[in-house]
C-alpha cells in the first residue's frame, strides 16, 4: 500500500489523495485490530503531527522561503500516524537522514525532493516493528 503513493511522488512528484485516503482506512483498520486505544492514540497522533508540520510550512513560507513539504506530504504523514501512533515521532527523525542519503542519489533539476518515498519507507520500517511487538514494553 505504501509502494504506491512512494513511487507515484519519485515519478510525478505527487501524491494522490485517493491513495493518502486508502492508507488512512487501512492505519485505522490495523490500529483497531490492536485495541481502541490504539485508534484513539493514532488519532491523536494524527492530529499533532498535522498540526506540527502545517506550523513548519506556514514558518517557513512566512519567511518568504519555498515550504519544502507540500501538502500531499503533510497529509500522508497524518494517514500513517493513525497506525503508528506515539511512534510517529520515531518515525519524523528517520525520514530527515533518509532524505539527505537520497538527495546523493536523485537531485531533481528545480531543487525540490520527493519525500513520499521517505515518509513510506521509515512508517513501514518503524510500524512493522511495532505490528511484530519488538517494540520494548514497560510494564
Amino acid at each position: 500500500m505504501l509502494l504506491l503513493p512512494a513511487l507515484s511522488d519519485w515519478t510525478v512528484g505527487r501524491l494522490p489523495d485517493v491513495l493518502t485516503a486508502a492508507i488512512a482506512v487501512c492505519a485505522l483498520l490495523l490500529a483497531g485490530l490492536r485495541s481502541e486505544q490504539a485508534v484513539v492514540v493514532g488519532i491523536v497522533a494524527a492530529v499533532v503531527a498535522t498540526g506540527a508540520l502545517l506550523a513548519l510550512r506556514w514558518v517557513r513560507t512566512r519567511g518568504g522561503r519555498d515550504p519544502g513539504l507540500g501538502l500531499g506530504d503533510v497529509k500522508l504523514v497524518a494517514a500513517l500516524a493513525l497506525w503508528l501512533g506515539a511512534h510517529t515521532a520515531l518515525d519524523d527523525r528517520r525520514r530527515g537522514p533518509g532524505g539527505a542519503r537520497v538527495v546523493a542519489i536523485k537531485r531533481p533539476a528545480d531543487g525540490r525532493l520527493p519525500f513520499g518515498p521517505m515518509i513510506a519507507a521509515s512508517a513501514w520500517l518503524i510500524g512493522a516493528v511495532g505490528e511484530f511487538g519488538l517494540w520494548p514494553t514497560t510494564a
